[in-house]
């Protein structure tokens, strides 16, 4: 027969409760058994058969063991059957109250446990009329010069470059000896990835950008094979090569060569070497991928104007606890950042660039952080409800694909990106994270007139047009 627990409720703090629990004696009583047995069966004491030792025995080895065991087994079973019987639903991690952690609350046989916890629960509040948002109408829509120009990418991705007798143009490749009016004694003193920007033979310079040498396309602009040039080269204070930065250095460039880009043409045969059954096909091919970008962008703004309505529209108190370790994990997370960036800056002005960002003070993190985490606790509640509401859930098929994008984006296996979040105990936030994602969609598709998959584990548009997220399990 179950036994009831005594239960006081007492809600501390809007949004947060303490938990008075008294665990009867009869139950107390039937754990330690349970475990005295158990110890017995186990124990290996001189002189008895294991299951064979006396109780007195038992408690006189294993006293403290028992009693620490029990309270820890006597809380885990309680504190959930607690919450189910008052109808609470924790939104934080239960904690024990002040005067259940002083550890004076330790069970002992024919005796009732006492035990207090403390967590935060879901605020209550009423959710908007949410299917009567008013969306920007947008279609995506593609012009033929889009259409065009993506096609153009294509075969300039592809063109080639032919030998030609006439003087140098613009987009031009030259085969040409070049060197800066230096003596060898001072090249020396010049790194090794500055040499081959000092001295070529039979190297290529073209002319167009990026410029291996600055200003170099300007100044061979109508060069001929067989000419000689001599040419002056500023470098600026931010070219790549440091040892460089800030000079001005003569340069004499012999051209042998003349070498003009040809673009393919738009053909079928072209077609087919990048996968497409017709010129025709190629072009329906560009069309349907600009199509396709442009409605997730569309897509992007609905879920954006969708959130941004949801949030201007609920007001609720938010759950303290729950609050204040979101703000600590967004914290930790900027000043991870930032440290970074120092390093990487400090890195920077070492090789002589100049810095090129500012560090935040604590407060203002501090002031970020906090406001971070009350926006995006407020979306998590208001789209947990609408969700449930909706019916909306996360199949095992999206819960996979989303795992292993997150997997490709780390750069890490399955099955250790699982067990990160299992053990950072970002497991339920990674499921939040689908869930609220397929609630967004879901409620573009109602906006839109759409058909929504919701709830028929078809998978979500963020998986597919959106960085992962749970960065904190890679960590």
């Amino acid at each position: 027969m179950e036994s009831t627990l005594k239960i006081t409720t007492e809600e501390t703090a809007p949004c947060h409760y303490k938990l008075h629990v008294e665990v009867p004696a009869e139950q107390v009583d039937e754990t330690f058994k349970a475990l005295e047995k158990k110890y017995n069966k186990e124990a290996k004491l001189p002189g008895f058969r294991p299951g064979k030792v006396p109780r007195s025995m038992i408690w006189k080895q294993f006293g403290e063991q028992l009693r620490n065991q029990a309270t820890e087994q006597l809380l885990q079973e309680n504190v959930k059957k607690a919450m189910d019987q008052e109808k609470l639903s924790p939104e934080s991690q239960v904690i024990p109250a002040d005067e259940t952690s002083k550890g004076e609350k330790t069970a002992s046989p024919g005796e009732p446990l006492s035990f207090a916890v403390e967590f935060d629960v879901e605020p209550e509040f009423e959710l908007p009329d949410y299917r009567n948002i008013a969306l920007a109408e947008e279609k995506a829509e593609v012009d033929e010069e889009e259409v065009e120009r993506l096609l153009e990418e294509v075969l300039s991705n592809r063109k080639t470059f032919e030998k030609v007798e006439r003087p140098a143009q613009l987009e031009d490749m030259l085969k040409a000896d070049y060197r800066a009016q230096i003596d060898d004694e001072e090249l020396e003193q010049y790194p090794e990835s500055a040499k081959f920007i000092l001295r070529n033979q039979s190297g290529w310079l073209a002319l167009r950008d990026p410029e291996i040498l600055p200003g170099i396309k300007q100044s061979l602009e109508g060069v001929e094979a067989g000419e000689n040039r001599e040419v002056s080269i500023e470098f600026p204070e931010d070219f790549f090569e440091k040892s460089l930065a800030g000079n001005s250095l003569q340069y004499s460039v012999q051209v042998h060569e003349v070498h003009a880009p040809k673009t393919p043409e738009l053909n079928d045969e072209l077609a087919k070497e990048v996968g497409a059954e017709s010129a025709e096909d190629l072009r329906r091919k560009a069309r349907a991928h600009i199509e396709q970008q442009r409605a997730q962008e569309i897509r992007r703004r609905q879920r954006q104007e969708i959130e941004n309505a949801l949030l201007d529209s609920v007001d609720m108190t938010l759950p303290p606890h729950a609050l204040a370790q979101r703000t600590s994990e967004i914290y930790m997370e900027m000043t991870r950042r930032e440290s970074e960036e120092s390093q990487a800056q400090d890195e920077s002005e070492a090789d002589g660039e100049q810095p090129v960002t500012e560090q935040k003070s604590d407060e203002e993190k501090q002031r970020e952080a906090d406001e971070l985490a009350r926006k995006g606790l407020r979306r998590k509640l208001i789209l947990r409800k609408i969700a449930e509401k909706e019916g909306v859930t996360v199949e095992q098929q999206e819960f996979q694909s989303m795992l292993q994008s997150l997997s490709r984006y780390h750069n890490m296996e399955e099955g250790e990106l699982l067990e990160r979040l299992r053990n950072s105990g970002r497991i339920i936030d990674f499921l939040d994270d689908i869930r609220e994602s397929k609630t967004l969609d879901h409620l573009v598709s109602l906006l839109t007139g759409e058909k929504s998959e919701a709830g028929e584990g078809e998978g979500t548009e963020s998986s597919k047009d959106e960085e992962p997220q749970a960065d904190s399990a890679s960590n």
